[in-house]
């Protein structure tokens, strides 16, 4: 049996029905972050290890409790990490030497507490190749300013990291269709494309990474997206 829902582009997404008892749930004392780009060598390798580095600096001895990763929808499987992401992330003084890249899979859907895309058309992929997702999957555009519109003050948050960043998902869940969309939704494609190109798509990533991490786990974040990571 089959359902429509609609996304937050406004357009229907055909997805099966299934049972709430069939759906895995990811680990219990761990949240696990995704990030969803094209070839997984650009724009979703550079969250992760931005998220990474974030994560670890503000949860200190809990950050063991946050798996991030990321993958591809077609990715350039094995493959190293754009050398201008590279050169990005060793201004910020991280490293990205040894990544390769990885193929999205069901599995990594299964085991994702969040999925954040680059891309709608990324979120598409990630819904009809994994239904339940639909609840847990945004852009990284997408979330960061559903829950930069949220007032988390009101809500009584665990104070568990694991916890209260399920919880901050389903609030920003239960946002799709309340706050007007965010103009700028997508993060686009810097593959092949020169050094300042790549400047300004890991600014917009560096903005909704830091957005993100501030809502699930009370980060500042200041910075816009015309000057975040510069």
């Amino acid at each position: 049996m089959r359902t429509s829902s609609e996304d937050h582009t406004g357009a229907e997404l055909d997805v099966p029905m299934i049972a709430a008892a069939s759906i895995p749930h990811p680990a219990p004392d761990r949240f696990s972050i995704l990030f969803v780009c094209t070839g997984n060598i650009c724009r979703s390798p550079f969250a992760e290890y931005l998220a990474r580095s974030v994560i670890d600096q503000q949860l200190g001895a809990n950050c063991g409790k946050i798996v991030i990763s990321s993958a591809g929808t077609h990715a350039l499987q094995g493959s190293a990490m754009d050398p201008h992401v590279e050169a990005e992330l060793r201004g910020m003084g991280l490293d990205g030497d040894g990544f390769t890249a990885k193929r999205l899979t069901t599995s990594h859907l299964q085991d994702a507490d969040l999925v954040l895309t680059a891309e709608l058309p990324h979120r598409a992929a990630v819904v009809e190749q994994h239904a339940p997702a639909l609840r847990t999957t945004f852009s990284m555009l997408e979330f960061a300013h559903l829950l930069a519109s949220t007032d988390l003050s009101g809500h009584a948050l665990p104070a568990d990291p694991v916890q209260r960043a399920r919880e901050v998902v389903r609030i920003g869940r239960n946002r799709r269709g309340v706050v007007r969309p965010a103009r700028h939704r997508e993060i686009p494609d810097p593959f092949r494309k020169g050094a300042e190109t790549h400047r300004l798509v890991t600014a917009l990533i560096t903005y909704a990474v830091r957005n993100a991490v501030s809502a699930l786990w009370s980060v500042d974040s200041s910075s816009s997206p015309s000057t975040a990571g510069r």
